[in-house]
């Protein structure tokens, strides 16, 4: 009896071990038994097609970073150029020119004291520490300073608008003749 309850176990084990060995066979190859599921789907480069051959409508804000940064420069330049109408300028130091050109610099009105710092762009000469420089402010608010003229910062800040706008423009133009002149399937 002990002998025979030997037999059924190692009979279930290998019953047991030869489902799992077909069942992995079956799975994995599909070739082997005939299935082809797995390469009737269609490859991404198949999906990416299908899916811009007429795109929905959200993907419109693919532009919306573009736009938003476009506001952005935007409105410096608008603060920019109202500052430049009530420019003054007074002489100041530069304290300390630090890593990437970044001119740390303080100026004196009256008996306030003004610390400010800028990076000059578009090859514009970066003095050393110690030299005297003139300071552009606001007279209005004089923590609204740099070494640049303000109209030459506010012309800086409009500078990158019409790409952007330009861009925007032919991205959602090619979105929306896509999704009218491709009729929907169906």
């Amino acid at each position: 009896m002990a002998g025979d309850a030997v037999i059924a176990d190692s009979s279930r084990s290998e019953r047991k071990r030869l489902v799992t060995t077909v069942s992995v066979k079956s799975t994995s190859m599909g070739l082997l038994n005939g299935s082809l599921t797995e390469y009737e789907r269609p490859s991404w480069q198949e999906r990416t097609r299908e899916f811009w051959h007429r795109p929905p409508y959200w993907t419109l804000i693919i532009v919306l970073p573009w736009l938003i940064g476009a506001a952005v420069f935007v409105w410096q330049w608008h603060v920019y150029s109202r500052a430049a109408a009530r420019q003054a300028t007074t002489m100041g130091i530069v304290r300390e020119v630090a890593k990437g050109n970044r001119v740390h610099f303080e100026f004196k009105l009256g008996e306030d004291v003004f610390r400010g710092q800028e990076i000059p762009l578009y090859n514009r000469p970066v003095p050393s520490a110690g030299d005297k420089i003139t300071i552009y402010y606001d007279s209005e608010i004089p923590t609204v300073n740099g070494i640049t003229d303000f109209q030459q910062r506010s012309f800086d800040a409009l500078g990158p608008v019409p790409f952007a706008l330009l861009a925007s423009g032919v991205v959602i133009f090619v979105i929306l003749y896509r999704r009218h002149s491709v009729k929907p399937k169906g």
